[in-house]
């Protein structure tokens, strides 16, 4: 497939310019360039979200922003299963030159009031069966963020219109990810990604596996976790391919996904890839229609 000027889907962006690209630039182009393909896949979704819906989203969700956060540069935090919600916040959040703070669910409360006061996010958005938790969390700390509620499996913010862009688009070096570590060795400590960090990784995810616009991949690690959001959400992003995106791993779930959505590969951590292998096993007729679309599966940096 070539777009109209000819040239390769998988490449419409050089190499050397993606790295002067921040998360906007590349948005925008997509919707402009390949505006028709499938980006965003979910259980929920009667039809695949394409490039070109995913750049009026981002629009619309940064003009909610700046109500909530009305500076570029402010952190927002997140507090959310993944799924459609989840991805168009993360992504519109960065879009929009704001920081992104995706909070580890399975961390402890005194950890995620640590990372909501150390990172001074000045939001928190959350799924509604995470709303008592997180307002216990903020009970306990001095000036917090505003907490509003985000259903995991609708578009966000939908009462607010499209505007025409306010803000400047956010630059390569700017921070657009502000993750923290666990902290089950002391406190957990923050590590920023600039766009340029983000972008490279996607691209990376991309030379590394010769992705491509027909592939399809399976996220099923949380957003919160580095290896989920750079390769199966910022590789994809950069190859101009799509995603499928439940809300968690379901063990029983899986091969299921990978034949009904058509999904060309994974990217799982071994003590997932355990539980495949010991307690599911697909049957030869399944194993010949994955003949046809599925190429790899990978377990961290190691492809299998």
């Amino acid at each position: 497939m070539t777009s109209e000027a000819g040239k390769p889907i998988n490449f419409l962006i050089d190499r050397k310019d993606i790295l002067d690209f921040s998360l906007k630039n590349l948005i925008d182009l997509r919707a402009r360039e390949i505006s028709e393909l499938p980006f965003l896949l979910t259980p929920g979704l009667v039809r695949p979200l394409k490039f070109h819906s995913l750049r009026d989203h981002c629009l619309r969700i940064s003009a909610a922003l700046r109500t909530f956060v009305p500076e570029p540069g402010q952190t927002v935090a997140t507090m959310m299963p993944n799924g459609l919600a989840s991805t168009l916040l993360l992504l519109s959040v960065i879009y929009s030159g704001r920081i992104l703070c995706p909070l580890n669910l399975a961390a402890g409360d005194v950890q995620l009031a640590y990372v909501l006061e150390h990172s001074e996010s000045s939001l928190l958005m959350v799924a509604p069966e995470l709303r008592q938790r997180a307002q216990a969390i903020l009970d306990g700390i001095s000036g917090g963020p505003e907490l509003i509620e985000i259903e995991p499996e609708e578009v966000p913010f939908t009462s607010f219109k499209e505007e025409i862009e306010k803000d400047a688009t956010p630059g390569a070096s700017d921070t657009g990810l502000l993750m923290y570590t666990s902290g089950t060795t002391g406190k957990p400590k923050g590590v920023m990604l600039s766009h340029q960090n983000l972008l490279s990784g996607g691209l990376n995810a991309m030379e590394s596996h010769d992705l491509t616009h027909e592939d399809r991949a399976l996220c099923v690690l949380p957003l919160y976790h580095i290896n989920g959001l750079i390769n199966t959400v910022m590789g994809p992003l950069v190859s101009g391919s799509s995603v499928f995106m439940p809300a968690k791993f379901k063990t029983a779930e899986f091969w299921n996904w990978i034949l009904q959505y058509r999904c060309s590969w994974f990217s799982v951590v071994p003590t997932l890839l355990s539980a495949l292998l010991h307690k599911t096993e697909l049957n030869e007729q399944q194993k010949i229609m994955m003949q046809d679309f599925f190429r790899f599966g990978r377990s961290a940096s190691a492809p299998l």
